[in-house]
């Protein structure tokens, strides 16, 4: 048990290419129209060959009872940076992590949000070391989208309606 930080300077993540991620992603309204947002057709992401280039990598972890608990990570390079959390079992050898891409098309440090009408796409990462898998968070799609309805309609509904019933909407 106890905790670990670390941070690296100008390294290389294995596995997953993000930069490739974020070019499949450019017609990801399309994809999610379609219903077919997957990560088969984003081939040349994740393989053993794919690496991602960063200039830094931050992490914040708290172990217990052999369960690393990602609390804060974040890789930057000059097109992806990346936050995420989640957990890694060192016992079973799996991994859950959450990551959030975000990309500077400019380079300059002003990342937007890789997503549809501003909302993010998370990224899964879990399963065995030897055999991970790689999903994107339709479900956190879904609620961030039901939430908007949800809001969008209480405020309509605020709007039209006169007096005391209106005030407890």
């Amino acid at each position: 048990d106890g905790d670990f930080e670390t941070s690296l300077n100008d390294g290389a993540l294995k596995g997953i290419n993000l930069a490739q991620l974020v070019r499949s992603t450019e017609n990801l309204s399309g994809v999610l129209a379609s219903g077919d947002l997957t990560l088969a057709s984003l081939r040349g992401v994740v393989s053993p060959e794919a690496e991602t280039d960063f200039s830094a990598f931050l992490g914040d972890l708290k172990f217990t009872n052999g369960v690393a608990t990602i609390q804060d990570l974040e890789l930057t390079n000059p097109v992806v940076n990346v936050t995420g959390s989640g957990t890694i079992n060192l016992a079973e050898r799996t991994v859950n992590i959450n990551l959030k891409p975000r990309v500077d098309r400019t380079a300059q440090g002003q990342g937007s949000t890789i997503g549809v009408s501003g909302i993010a796409i998370p990224v899964n990462v879990s399963g065995p070391w030897s055999n991970l898998s790689y999903g994107f968070d339709t479900g956190a799609v879904r609620a961030e989208l039901t939430a908007r309805a949800r809001g969008r309609v209480a405020d309509e509904i605020t709007d039209r309606v006169d007096g005391p019933l209106g005030s407890i909407i």
